[in-house]
């Protein structure tokens, strides 16, 4: 029998090579399509044949349109950016003309496209949301793709940008992209969202040319996992410009950051997570907590999720809701308790000490993942629990993560000058 590691793998190495790459580009919202359903996600993913408004689509270009004649632009070299608006803002201040992708709408409306490319990128966009599987992977919707890879391929070339920055690099359009660019020979950066890396992958490197990190803590670890360490560059961030003196840890106001599940995974290969081990992890936190005579608790889920999913499941009397706004959790937070997470460079540079908790089954975490650097407990000023009794060692003599090491993580102050040493 043929066997992959998913139905979407399978695919892929099908000897038809024109359908297999587009089925490649598209890997991630086909996983999405198989995996991303069901009551656990606060927006799962349902095929339900929507109609396609293409008049909408239509006034949504012409207010880009319109947006377009207010922009004026002196700056040096154009570069096409996902980033947030955070980011692009500071690209802008840097001395370069940043500008948006059709796919990548945003409040800021700094969009290039022509009208051609955008209703195609819609229409296109629309089917990952609505059609099945076998939609996606018929003869019709592949030829779809590639002409809108194509025609935004010539698109990218008379634009002459000089430079990608991606967001991310798992979904179709960041990948194509991604490919146009390289077949430009025009450089492609992925500026990191996140503060704490958890999951590696090698071969993952070689989607992007280069790599941005808040800090050189990241870098050192994913060099520690094998990556090439001459593809990083360190920027800090936009947010995070002051390191607080110390730390609040008291029991009164704790806010716990579950172990989310993901509904399909970034990486090319990844374990079969049970979601019943996302509901034990807040057993056992509940168990430790009832111990040290803490009464209730704030739960945060992911944004990707469904709390009233979790609620079916656990106490609600011990976990109550958090609200969604993570920053107003932490103004009110005395501790944070959680998986390891960029919460921890969130709640510390709110000046909330973070207790990260990461429970082992057979040396993996609970959910299958490997424990991996930073958060794998090697550097003594990140305190890790691996079981209860860490956790309750860590809680009784308020151990918490030595502040100083925010330097490592986020370097200070924001430097974007290897954008120079990258476009040339």
């Amino acid at each position: 029998m043929f066997l992959k590691h998913n139905i979407v793998d399978k695919l892929i190495s099908s000897n038809n090579s024109f359908k297999s790459r587009y089925i490649d580009l598209m890997k991630y919202e086909l996983l999405k399509n198989l995996y991303h359903n069901g009551e656990h996600f606060s927006n799962p993913n349902i095929v339900k044949n929507k109609f396609h408004n293409i008049i909408y689509d239509s006034v949504i270009y012409l207010i880009i349109k319109f947006f377009q004649f207010t922009i004026k632009s002196r700056k040096k070299y154009k570069i096409l950016s996902s980033a947030a608006s955070t980011w692009n803002n500071e690209i802008k201040k840097a001395g370069y003309n940043s500008r948006r992708p059709p796919w990548n709408l945003n409040k800021d409306l700094r969009i290039d496209t022509n009208y051609e490319i955008f209703l195609l990128c819609r229409k296109i966009d629309h089917c990952f949301k609505y059609k099945s599987f076998n939609y996606l992977v018929s003869d019709k919707f592949i030829l779809l793709l590639d002409e809108f890879y194509n025609k935004y391929k010539n698109f990218c070339r008379n634009k002459q940008y000089r430079c990608l920055v991606v967001s991310e690099y798992n979904s179709f359009f960041s990948k194509v992209a991604l490919s146009i660019f390289r077949d430009l020979s025009k450089p492609s950066i992925f500026l990191h969202h996140g503060g704490v890396p958890t999951f590696y992958e090698k071969n993952i490197q070689n989607r992007c040319d280069y790599f941005v990190m808040w800090g050189k803590k990241q870098i050192n670890s994913y060099s520690k996992m094998g990556y090439n360490k001459n593809k990083f560059y360190v920027s800090g961030h936009p947010s995070y410009t002051e390191i607080p003196k110390k730390l609040k840890f008291g029991l009164n106001n704790i806010l716990v950051i579950n172990k989310s599940l993901l509904g399909v995974h970034p990486m090319e290969k990844f374990p079969n997570e049970d979601k019943g081990n996302a509901i034990i992890y807040l057993y056992s936190l509940q168990n430790v907590l009832k111990k040290m005579g803490v009464e209730n608790v704030k739960l945060k889920v992911h944004p990707s999720e469904n709390f009233n999913w979790y609620k079916k499941y656990i106490d609600s009397n011990f976990f109550q809701r958090a609200g969604d706004n993570i920053n107003k959790c932490l103004d009110k937070a005395d501790l944070v308790i959680g998986p390891a997470s960029t919460t921890i460079i969130d709640s510390l540079f709110n000046g909330v000490n973070y207790v990260i908790y990461e429970p082992k089954i057979k040396n993996k975490s609970i959910l299958g993942w490997d424990i991996t650097p930073p958060i794998d407990g090697k550097d003594p000023r990140i305190p890790v629990a691996f079981n209860e009794d860490e956790l309750i060692n860590i809680l009784k003599n308020k151990l918490k993560i030595e502040i100083s090491i925010l330097n490592e993580f986020v370097k200070q102050p924001l430097d974007l000058t290897f954008f120079d040493k990258i476009i040339k």
